[in-house]
């Protein structure tokens, strides 16, 4: 008498296989955009010196993520974002020792690419007119400024400080979180 062994035709007809494709969970998502305003000082740990540039001049660090995988995620985005291909080896070591798989850091750097803006000749041409037209204001404001003060010293520091106010005012402010 033969015997069947319907284990094994159960057990391999029960194998599952995803053809959903690999996608980033919320959280993950969510520290790779918190990361998008992260510079390279967020991810350095504060000494002495930087605690004491803390208490003088008030700048506070940018807070870690307290879930060890999601904070490997922001630091891998950050460093991606600022050195691109030329991102060493051991950071990539260290987010595969955290557990975040290949291909979620293919999705990493498929996110951060999305972000980057290439330069081009419109981008270029926009700051040549930028250029041009705070230069031409700039001149022109000296000529009135020197008629109007009798001198050209006091009408330099006075276009200086006017200007350095309008690039105060207009540069874009780090977003706290």
């Amino acid at each position: 008498m033969a015997y069947l062994d319907l284990e094994l035709a159960i057990s391999a007809g029960c194998a599952v296989t995803s053809t959903r494709p690999l996608q980033l969970e919320e959280l993950e998502r969510q520290a790779v955009l918190v990361s998008r305003s992260d510079d390279a000082r967020s991810l350095r740990t504060g000494g002495r010196a930087h605690r004491f540039k803390a208490l003088v001049f008030g700048h506070r660090p940018v807070s870690k993520l307290a879930n060890e995988r999601l904070e490997a995620i922001r630091r891998y985005a950050v460093l991606y974002r600022l050195k691109g291909a030329k991102l060493g080896q051991g950071e990539v070591a260290a987010a595969y020792a955290t557990g975040i798989s290949a291909a979620k850091l293919a999705l990493v750097r498929s996110m951060v690419d999305r972000w980057r803006v290439p330069a081009t000749k419109s981008r270029l041409a926009t700051h040549l007119i930028q250029a041009t037209v705070a230069v031409s204001s700039a001149a022109w404001l000296y000529s009135w400024l020197s008629e109007e003060t009798g001198d050209g010293l006091i009408a330099i520091i006075l276009v200086l400080v006017i200007f350095i106010t309008i690039i105060a005012v207009a540069s874009p402010k780090d977003s706290s979180r």
